[in-house]
């Protein structure tokens, strides 16, 4: 389970490493001298996406989600391995007992066994699966909020650049609209069946 968490943040950091916008500026305020013979200026800002997610009311629906996933699988597979454990004890019991009339009886039980591991591991697999590619939807949906509330920010504040702090050595705190960006992101953000299931 802490497999699928440590997958699912590497993952989406990989994502949002992808995501970036720009823009062109005709009125930007705190330029940034840009290298050229031209001595031309550009504006840039940043964002923190640690920050973002961890203020992003999103974020934060999906992270119950997530908790209540992990807390789902781990029960499916307690209770799975609780029934295939008393299932083998009871067929030991059986066979140190001599319980079994042939050892054609013994064998079926054995594979019967067998086979409820097997269907076992292939239902616990496949919520795993699930849970993975539901994660991996809730990271495409908060990558595609925040792109398309930039694009939508970029209107009213025309820089020509704004990037992930984490794209960067050093950036002067001043560049930083991580805060408006949060703010505006939770105020247009809506709770939906797909962030409280």
């Amino acid at each position: 389970m802490k497999k699928l968490a440590i997958v699912g943040s590497a993952l989406f950091m990989f994502a949002s490493m992808l995501l970036s916008t720009s823009c062109n500026n005709q009125n930007a305020a705190q330029p940034v001298a840009a290298s050229g013979s031209d001595n031309a200026s550009i504006s840039i800002r940043y964002i923190d996406l640690d920050t973002i997610t961890a203020q992003y009311n999103l974020v934060k629906d999906f992270n119950e989600v997530a908790i209540r996933t992990e807390a789902n699988l781990r029960n499916a597979y307690n209770t799975k391995q609780r029934e295939i454990q008393q299932q083998a004890q009871a067929f030991e019991h059986k066979m140190r007992n001599q319980g079994y009339i042939s050892e054609q009886m013994a064998q079926a039980d054995y594979q019967r066994i067998e086979e409820q591991r097997q269907k076992a591991e292939a239902y616990l697999n496949n919520l795993q699966q699930k849970a993975q590619q539901e994660q991996l939807d809730q990271q495409f949906i908060v990558l595609d909020s925040i792109n398309n509330f930039i694009n939508d920010y970029i209107k009213t504040h025309p820089y020509d650049a704004i990037l992930f702090k984490s794209a960067g050595i050093y950036m002067s705190p001043k560049l930083d609209i991580t805060k408006e960006v949060v703010e505006g992101l939770n105020a247009r953000y809506k709770k939906t069946d797909d962030s409280k299931k």
